[in-house]
């Protein structure tokens, strides 16, 4: 069992069915879960967070309301992490940062997955992503031409990119569901898990991305702690965007 190095934290403890957060509700806290079980619930989504689980991430990164309600599915004992003890995990314990960063992709993989219908959904992340410059430096420039394949759903995934110039769109199933301009950040999710694509990405104007590889990958989050939270923070715009324009 992971067990993070921090200073003393406040242990909760809850009885089965009592609430711990509900839907938009702020959320200044991450918890993890040190026994028992959490169930996090959306009009469409069920998740069962259980001992060495973690929830809450996404306000916490954000500043965002919550997303989802969670309940004490048993009794359960949680460990809450306020927003400085979270970064001092992250820029101390490289493992923490790969865990957090695994249950994020894993989380938006499976929302897709149980998404019905998706609608009008486009985001933009924004453009100057703090971490471009370090990218250039590390990794290989490629240019892609309009309406070039980047990647392609359910291939296997062995790099990620980040968007230097250019616009992408991303599909899942043919649909579009999202579209990046400049310090986007693409193709983390199966880096991340190890996993197939989980959409098509393709070239929408004359584009040039930064590539990063699973060996570069894994060293800027050991060298470059804001690398990790900037990804995290993606992935969790991802998913709160997702709960906004799902019908």
């Amino acid at each position: 069992m992971f067990e993070p190095v921090i200073p003393p934290q406040v242990l909760r403890h809850f009885k089965a069915g009592d609430l711990i957060f509900k839907q938009s509700d702020p959320g200044d806290l991450m918890y993890i879960v040190k026994s028992g079980s959490v169930v996090l619930q959306l009009d469409f989504y069920t998740e069962h967070v259980k001992a060495d689980g973690f929830f809450g991430e996404m306000s916490l990164l954000n500043h965002e309301l919550r997303t989802m309600a969670a309940t004490a599915e048993t009794d359960c004992t949680l460990l809450e992490v306020d927003k400085t003890h979270f970064f001092c995990l992250i820029t101390q314990t490289p493992l923490f940062a790969v865990r957090v960063l695994k249950t994020m992709a894993d989380r938006l993989r499976r929302m897709n997955r149980q998404v019905k219908r998706i609608t009008r959904f486009a985001r933009q992340i924004a453009p100057g992503y703090q971490g471009a410059e370090l990218l250039m430096n590390a990794s290989d420039l490629r240019q892609y031409a309009k309406d070039e394949f980047i990647f392609c759903q359910n291939e296997p995934g062995k790099k990620m990119f980040c968007v230097k110039t250019g616009q992408v769109q991303l599909k899942v199933n043919g649909i579009p569901v999202e579209t990046l301009g400049a310090g986007g950040i693409l193709g983390e999710m199966a880096l991340i898990e190890d996993k197939p694509r989980s959409a098509t990405a393709v070239a929408m104007i004359d584009s040039e991305l930064l590539v990063i590889d699973q060996e570069r990958f894994e060293l800027l989050l050991g060298l470059i702690p804001t690398f990790s939270i900037q990804i995290m923070q993606a992935l969790s715009r991802r998913l709160w965007q997702l709960d906004q324009n799902i019908e």
